[in-house]
């Protein structure tokens, strides 16, 4: 699978960030842990485009999600 790259909607939320550096698999943690907490509707769609709702459940408990986030998505991925 080609690597995506990150389309302009997204990039906000890595502002501190070389996004020509910053790949879609080698950094999926980091990647979901931001959009997760930060993102909005259009991002999030894009997020659960790139991976799979299983995989992103199973990294949850590995996430450093803000508390909020992490009730919210807790319930979501019930």
């Amino acid at each position: 699978m080609k690597n995506p790259k990150i389309p302009s909607y997204v990039d906000k939320y890595f502002l501190a960030d070389n996004l020509d550096q910053l790949d879609c698999q080698i950094h999926q943690q980091y990647i979901t842990e931001k959009i997760l907490n930060l993102g909005d509707k259009q991002a999030i769609n894009w997020l659960f485009r790139q991976y799979k709702k299983s995989e992103i459940k199973a990294m949850l408990p590995d996430l450093k999600l803000n508390l909020k986030s992490k009730k919210f998505w807790e319930l979501y991925f019930e």
